[in-house]
C-alpha cells in the first residue's frame, strides 16, 4: 500500500509540474469559496470560506475561514485553517493551526512544533513527522515516522522505523505495527497501553486493512483533489469521457478489458528490442496512470449522472461538480469496503473508465470517422 501512496504523491508532483506550463485558472464563488489550479499559488489575502488549490507550489500565508484542499509538488500552510485540511503533494509542511481534522499524504509530510490540530491527524508518506498538539487520535502510516507531539487520544502507527521524541505525550493507547519496538518508549509518556499489532490484529483494528480502513479517507481525498484539478483544467475532456461511458458502456467495458490484459505483455514485448525499449518502459510507467484515470472517469460519470438527476438543466459549476464528485467517490469507496463485492466494483469501475477514456481519445483524434 505504501507504493500506491507514494505513486499518488508522485502523480500530484508530475501533474503540478505540467500545470506550471499552463495558464492558471482562478475562481471565487459568491459564497466566498476560492478555487485555483495551475502554476505557483500564494494565498496572501484571507479566504472567507473554502479553499481548493492545486499547482506547482501552493503556500497558504493568510487565514482560511473553512476547509482547505491543497494538491501540489510542494504544499506549505503558514496560516490558520478554520476547519478541515486535506493536503497531498511531494512535500507537505504544516506550520500553523488546523481547526478540525487533518488528512495529509506525500513523499515527506511534516507537522512542525507548536501547531495545534483541533481534531484527528491522518498522515501517510515516506517520511512522516508529527509535532505540536493533536486534540483527538492520530493515525500515521509510512516508512520513517517520528512522533514529537501531544496526542489527546489513541495513536495508531504503521511503519518500518518508528521514533518517539522525549516530549511525546499520548492520552490513550499506542498501537504500532513494525518489525522493532518504537525507539524512545522509555522517555515518552503514554497514558494507556502499548500494543504491538500482528498482521491479523492490524487488519481487524483497521476494519479490513489500511487499503479500505483508515487509509480510505486519504485515498478518497487524493482522488477528489486530482478530480477537481482535472475538471478545472480540462472540463471538456472530463465531460466527453463521461458522455462516452454513458453512450457506449459495452464498448468502453470491452476496450477497457482489452487494455487491461494487453498493455503489460505488449510493453514487455517492446522492451525485448533495443529500439522498442523506451516505448515499452513508457507503457509500463503510464499503465498505472491509465488505471487511476479510469477509476476517476467512472466517478465523474456517476457524479454527472447524479447532478443531472438532481434537476438542474444548466451545466453544473465547479462547486456543485465537486460536491457530486465527492459523493460518487464516497459511494464507490463504501462499495470497495464490502467483502467479495469490493474487488469486482474496483475492477469494473477501473476497466469501464479506462475504456471510455481510450474511446473518447480515439473519437477526438478521428472526428470524421466518429460522425460517419
Amino acid at each position: 500500500m505504501r507504493f500506491y501512496l507514494l505513486f499518488l504523491a508522485l502523480l500530484f508532483s508530475v501533474a503540478a509540474a505540467a500545470q506550471e506550463r499552463t495558464a492558471p485558472v482562478s475562481r471565487i464563488s459568491p459564497s466566498g469559496n476560492t478555487y485555483f489550479a495551475g502554476g505557483n499559488y500564494r494565498v496572501l489575502k484571507p479566504v472567507a470560506a473554502d479553499l481548493i488549490a492545486a499547482g506547482g507550489r501552493v503556500s497558504v500565508e493568510a487565514p482560511v475561514g473553512a476547509d482547505a484542499a491543497l494538491a501540489a509538488g510542494s504544499v506549505e500552510v503558514r496560516a490558520p485553517i478554520g476547519a478541515d485540511l486535506r493536503a497531498a503533494g511531494g512535500a507537505v509542511t504544516i506550520l500553523s493551526d488546523i481547526g478540525a481534522d487533518l488528512v495529509a499524504t506525500g513523499g515527506n509530510v511534516r507537522i512542525e512544533d507548536g501547531v495545534r490540530i483541533g481534531g484527528s491527524a491522518w498522515m501517510a508518506g515516506n517520511e512522516v513527522r508529527l509535532g505540536g498538539t493533536v486534540g483527538q487520535q492520530a493515525l500515521l502510516y509510512g516508512q520513517d515516522i517520528v512522533i514529537a507531539a501531544e496526542i489527546g487520544g489513541d495513536a495508531r502507527v504503521v511503519g518500518q522505523h518508528i521514533e518517539l521524541a522525549p516530549q511525546t505525550r499520548i492520552g490513550g493507547n499506542l498501537y504500532y505495527s513494525s518489525a522493532r519496538p518504537p525507539a524512545g518508549l522509555e522517555t515518552a509518556r503514554i497514558a494507556g497501553r502499548v500494543v504491538r499489532l500482528d498482521s491479523r490484529q492490524q487488519r481487524e483494528a483497521e476494519h479490513g486493512g489500511p487499503g479500505v480502513g483508515w487509509l480510505l479517507p486519504i485515498f478518497l481525498a487524493s482522488m477528489l483533489l486530482f478530480g477537481v484539478v482535472l475538471h478545472l483544467l480540462f472540463p471538456r475532456a472530463v465531460t466527453g469521457v463521461a458522455q462516452t461511458l454513458r453512450n457506449h458502456p459495452w464498448r468502453s467495458l470491452a476496450l477497457g478489458f482489452a487494455l487491461l490484459f494487453t498493455v503489460p505483455p505488449l510493453a514487455v514485448l517492446a522492451m525485448a528490442s533495443v529500439v522498442g525499449l523506451p516505448l515499452g518502459f513508457a507503457m509500463l510507467l503510464l499503465y498505472p496512470l491509465l488505471l487511476l484515470l479510469g477509476y476517476l472517469a467512472t466517478a465523474f460519470f456517476l457524479s454527472l449522472r447524479a447532478s443531472s438527476a438532481a434537476g438542474r438543466a444548466e451545466e453544473p459549476g465547479i462547486g456543485r461538480q465537486t460536491l457530486f464528485l465527492a459523493l460518487a467517490l464516497l459511494v464507490l469507496g463504501l462499495l470497495l469496503a464490502i467483502p467479495f463485492v469490493g474487488p469486482l466494483v474496483l475492477l469494473l469501475a477501473t476497466v469501464a473508465g479506462a475504456g471510455a477514456l481510450a474511446a473518447w481519445a480515439w473519437f477526438a483524434l478521428h472526428p470524421a470517422r466518429h460522425s460517419s
